[in-house]
């Protein structure tokens, strides 16, 4: 899901809505100000919830430089009778990463690995892919677009993006 997407989806408003004031993590000085839906400039993972089950869930990059983690969720009537969400901040991913959420939901959004945010938008420019994103894992990276993912090395990482993109183009 890319941020237009995101941003024309009717329970991702919600979402925001009910998790606009966030929490700052642990140990960050991150600015407290509300998470609105129109300052998320990258998605960085992002789980669909439903009614009445799973929450929608997601992590962010706002555009003043802040990492958002959104939990929010509704009874089976939707989003105006019984409905809840929160939210936490932080200045940089890894503190998100470690304070912001739980093994649960980095497990749920597949965020395993440290995202890299310069790789990704070098990715991003490259292939022009804007569901694109990039983690570290030790000395090679984790290149996923939306549901896909492969493990390459880092000077791969454009080359490897680009050739799914042929995939699924000639698969269409």
């Amino acid at each position: 899901m890319n941020v237009n997407e995101l941003q024309d989806n009717s329970d991702w408003r919600h979402a925001f809505e009910y998790a606009l004031e966030p929490q700052r993590c642990a140990g960050d000085s991150a600015d407290l100000g509300p998470a609105n839906l129109t300052d998320v400039t990258d998605v960085i993972g992002f789980s669909n919830g439903y009614n009445e089950g799973d929450e929608w869930v997601g992590v962010f990059l706002l555009r003043d430089g802040r990492y958002l983690f959104l939990a929010a969720g509704c009874d089976n009537t939707g989003w105006d009778c019984s409905s809840s969400g929160h939210s936490w901040v932080a200045s940089d991913y890894e503190t998100l990463f470690t304070f912001g959420m739980g093994a649960d939901m980095r497990e749920r959004l597949r965020l395993s690995d440290r995202f890299d945010l310069d790789a990704t938008r070098e990715v991003r420019a490259a292939t022009g892919c804007s569901t694109v994103a990039v983690f570290v894992n030790g000395d090679r990276v984790t290149v996923q677009v939306e549901a896909w993912y492969e493990h390459c090395e880092r000077a791969d990482a454009i080359e490897c993006v680009a050739a799914r993109l042929r995939e699924v183009g000639s698969a269409s």
